[in-house]
């Protein structure tokens, strides 16, 4: 088809040669002839010539804006495909826009939203006006042209395209656009005739100009405008406004300020587009004037000129003809490159009948492994191919009728793979000028059906979550109800029986249980959520085991006294004790394994923690295997596989009894493999219990030794003596009244003083004139109004009173999480207090501190 385009263009050039070296002769023969009449025919000559020129050349240039155009939203087409493939390939996208730009010499590429927000390639943001044509894109998804300007530019052209909805840098697109300057489209379309005075314009159906030729008058923006005080010869303005509305070719001659022009509109064909020209008739008629005064000499010597002028000129356009079409030929071999390079579809074009293979596309050989020479054989290669599932047979395709196809989607291997591949096969019987072909193609879907996969498990993934947080969700309503209800009907008891101590003794030991129980609960739901949230975060700092397991032991001894329970500590071959590791999790760990030893070892029963030191090679690290022991229960084979789980709990007899939210041994599995380690659990039921937690630390950079362990590592058989609040005088700060009165009244039964600040500020305020030892103690709230905890705590330890570097503060919170305990010594706090208070940890506190 290109040839016989080619081939029509030539004869046509060889018409018009043949054509003007018989005009010069016929003026040669007859110029005395015709010189009589000459001034009077040649200017309507010259007038239908001009105006049949200008309808041809903006004929020509109208169908060559419409090639531009579909030039580009091909181009643009291709470039999402690309885009799409790339996925949130920043730098592969950014490359191939920055070759395309080199190539194409646009101004700027755009992601456009439905809003028509862009982001530009450059990284620039901001609005597009696309007018009316908005709808057409964003509601319709059509193609669309649009003549505008950028803040700060010149005019631009804008060729859109509407894609799939995608992200790119975070912004949502569903258009892509390019623009080019006005002036760069000016030059491509050639928008030219006769001479520099021509007045050239692409306009709308109403008339407003949407380009206009290098060196065209300026009218201001409508056409229609410009002519309405215009002399029309034998037409109306109306009429002619009627013929541009409906993208009617039109012609004529007007007047306007004593000038005489010939105007020709050409419809373009694209959403009502059409090109205006406007010609001075005397430049149109220019050469009619000089040609009235020659002489016959003269007229022989123009006749040459015209003709030598005229082959000059057919040549040229030829040789420009010429050289666009190879220019077009060569980027169309780089799109096919490009296309043969990244697309995953297989083109093959087969000779109807005797199948000879008339093309195939590059990208066979990377797509399905068979090497460029083999193509002739390309049947035969194809069909040696492994392939399963529904494969068309080739005696159903060589059935197809002219115009008939078939599809089948199947898994090929290719010939250098060991994968299967799913391929959709398209095949279609076609006859065109006469040539009758198969054509092939081959889609690569193995991505796409992976897509589809991913989905389902996704789906699969979320309607899991969904029964979880179900499930979560009826757990943590049972059980946060069960203590809540214990303790409102407690306490609607005691009312009801204030003036019988018993009664109220017996119902406040019940309501202190169960609060305890419920704060259990709380604690544990929020280190649960933290740790799936994956915002559990380690706090290191160089501690000593011993004060851990001295700590540890404080609070697991009473509780197996309570059930005449008998607790041992030992240790075997421990060296170095001063290590780095986060002290409060450390603990969580040993306090949560050790608690369900004494809850499920009935009393009297034996509970043995042992810290064994385990060698290993690298002198900066130290190995640790804390084997924790009891007689208790014990655990059934099944339920130990599912002992990590969060809410789970093996339901018998024995185990009604025990309160418990079944989220204890989850959170120890969660931060053991958070800090590195591994936990090993044996059980027999009716036997007894033994955990194994293993776990690796730095060591300290510090002097440490074996004297240093067996000297902190001496377990208290007996509690401290009950009077270590005598005589002591505190500092409280806290913002709640009834908090603050309950603290004092607790203070006040176990024989110590207090003065209480609302605020941080009156803490401040109260130390700052207090005397040298005055407070042995300050209990500090966290969260308090015109000055929190943190920022009083640093107001005190600047200032300059005796007391303000050594005194003790402790930080009195409900944030009872991990960093916020490091945020409480990073102020130049000493200790940690969670809320709710509980008197016998205020002892420890004060013992330690004071």
């Amino acid at each position: 088809m290109r040839k016989e385009t080619g081939q029509l263009k030539k004869n046509e050039y060889r018409k018009y040669f043949f054509a003007a070296v018989g005009v010069a002769i016929i003026v040669f023969a007859c110029v005395g002839v015709i010189m009589l009449n000459y001034s009077i025919t040649v200017r309507r000559e010259l007038y239908e010539t001009s105006s049949k020129n200008l309808n041809e050349v903006y004929t020509q240039v109208s169908e060559k804006f419409m090639q531009i155009t579909g030039q580009q939203w091909n181009l643009l087409g291709m470039t999402g495909d690309y885009i799409d493939e790339a996925g949130e390939n920043i730098d592969s996208i950014s490359k191939f826009l920055t070759e395309w730009k080199n190539e194409w010499h646009y101004t700027e590429f755009y992601f456009i939203d439905d809003a028509c927000n862009y982001l530009s390639s450059s990284g620039k943001k901001g609005y597009l006006e696309l007018g009316n044509t908005w709808k057409s894109l964003v509601i319709d998804r059509k193609n669309v042209v649009v003549d505008g300007s950028l803040p700060g530019s010149d005019e631009v052209m804008f060729f859109a395209i509407p894609v799939q909805p995608a992200y790119i840098s975070g912004f949502k697109y569903s258009s892509i656009a390019v623009s080019y300057n006005t002036e760069a489209i000016n030059k491509e379309l050639g928008v030219k005739a006769f001479s520099k005075d021509t007045s050239s314009y692409v306009i709308y159906a109403n008339g407003n100009i949407v380009l206009k030729s290098e060196g065209s008058m300026d009218i201001g923006g409508n056409i229609f405008y410009h002519l309405k005080n215009a002399d029309i010869s034998g037409k109306s303005l109306d009429g002619f406004m009627k013929s541009v509305k409906n993208s009617d070719a039109e012609e004529m001659v007007f007047r306007l300020d004593e000038n005489q022009y010939c105007l020709v509109y050409v419809p373009i064909g694209f959403d009502n587009w059409g090109l205006i020209s406007m010609v001075p008739i005397s430049v149109a008629n220019s050469s009619s004037l000089a040609v009235q005064h020659r002489t016959v000499i003269m007229a022989v010597q123009i006749g040459i000129l015209l003709l030598m002028v005229a082959c000059v000129v057919l040549y040229t356009y030829y040789k420009r003809y010429v050289s666009e079409k190879d220019h077009e030929i060569a980027r169309r071999d780089i799109l096919f490159s490009i296309m043969a390079k990244n697309l995953d579809d297989v083109y093959i074009m087969l000779s109807w009948g005797d199948w000879r293979k008339l093309y195939v596309s590059r990208n066979i050989e990377r797509v399905l492994g068979i090497r460029s020479s083999e193509y002739d054989g390309i049947l035969k290669d194809f069909g040696e191919l492994e392939k399963r599932g529904e494969v068309p047979e080739w005696n159903d395709i060589v059935k197809l009728g002219k115009g008939e196809s078939a599809v089948n989607e199947y898994w090929i291997k290719p010939a250098d793979s060991s994968e299967y591949r799913l391929f959709n096969q398209g095949c279609y019987h076609m006859d065109k000028d006469g040539d009758d072909v198969l054509v092939i193609i081959l889609s690569d879907r193995t991505y796409e059906q992976q897509i589809r996969n991913h989905m389902e498990d996704a789906l699969h993934t979320a309607e899991a979550a969904n029964r979880a947080k179900s499930q979560f969700l009826s757990n943590m309503s049972h059980d946060i109800r069960t203590p809540m209800n214990a303790i409102v009907g407690f306490s609607q008891l005691m009312l009801r029986h204030y003036n019988n101590p018993d009664k109220v003794r017996n119902y406040s030991e019940k309501i202190v249980v169960s609060s305890q129980h419920l704060l259990s609960l709380i604690n544990d739901v929020l280190d649960m959520s933290k740790i799936e949230s994956g915002k559990t975060t380690l706090n290191l700092c160089d501690v000593n085991l011993a004060d851990i397991i001295n700590e540890t032991d404080n609070i697991i001894r009473p509780q197996a006294k309570k059930k005449n329970q008998t607790f041992v500590v030992k240790s075997d071959g421990v060296e170095y004790c001063c290590i780095t590791a986060d002290k409060l999790r450390l603990s969580q760990i040993l306090i949560n394994i050790l608690s369900n030893a004494v809850k499920y070892t009935e009393e009297g029963g034996n509970i043995t923690f042992e810290i064994k030191e385990i060698k290993v090679t690298n002198p900066q690290i130290v190995k640790y295997k804390f084997i924790i022991s009891d007689n208790g229960i014990g655990m059934s084979e099944e339920y130990l596989k599912d002992i990590f789980k969060p809410f789970t709990r093996e339901e018998t007899s024995l185990t009604d009894a025990v309160q418990g939210t079944g989220l204890g041994m989850a959170i120890t599995k969660n931060l053991i493999d958070l800090m590195g380690g591994t936990i090993k659990v044996l059980s027999t039921q009716g036997v007894g219990t033994t955990y194994e937690v293993t776990m690796e630390f730095r060591i300290a950079d510090i002097n440490t030794n074996k004297d240093l362990w067996n000297r902190y590592n001496i377990p208290k058989h007996e509690n401290e003596p009950d009077h270590v609040l005598v005589g002591k005088n505190f500092l409280i700060a806290e913002d709640n009244g009834i908090n603050s009165d309950m603290l004092k009244e607790l203070l006040k039964e176990e024989g110590a003083a207090c003065d209480c600040a609302k605020n941080g500020m009156a803490a401040v305020d109260l130390f700052r004139h207090s005397k040298k030892g005055q407070y042995d103690l300050i209990f500090m709230d966290v969260q308090m109004p015109d000055m929190d905890g943190y920022e009083a705590t640093r107001a005190i330890r600047q200032m300059k009173h005796p007391d303000a570097k050594d005194i003790p503060i402790v930080a009195m919170t409900a944030n009872a999480f991990s960093n916020d305990v490091k945020a409480a010594f990073d102020c130049g706090m000493n200790a940690h207090l969670a809320k709710p208070v509980n008197i016998d940890r205020i002892k420890d506190i004060v013992a330690n501190f004071t």
